[in-house]
């Protein structure tokens, strides 16, 4: 998870929606959603959408889609709390993470 601790935002609803878990991906600004066991038939784990793109911008440059994740988030507040370490989510939200990566 260290490496990629600079590329993804990692955002905490504490468990107010059953995708609990909002990761954001810097270069790409693709946003994904997921519950505390994506892997569980009953779980959650989905693409939702891309950060330039809710704001008008087309994906372009790795700058420009780190500049529209930083507007994203000032905008979106309400959807949690930045995860500041990624070693304490649940071993299944960061394999899913590390899946989605690859």
């Amino acid at each position: 998870m260290e490496s990629l601790k600079r590329k993804v935002v990692v955002l905490d609803n504490g468990g107010e929606t059953c995708d609990r878990y909002t990761i954001i991906f810097r270069e790409t600004a693709d946003i994904y959603g997921c519950s505390s066991n994506p892997f569980h038939p009953m779980g959650i784990g989905q693409y939702c959408a891309n950060a330039a793109q809710m704001i008008g911008w087309k994906q372009l440059l790795v700058r420009e889609n780190r500049i529209a994740v930083n507007i994203y988030l000032k905008d979106c507040k309400n959807i949690g709390k930045r995860v500041k370490d990624l070693e304490t989510l649940p071993e299944d939200v960061k394999k899913y993470i590390k899946q989605i990566y690859e």
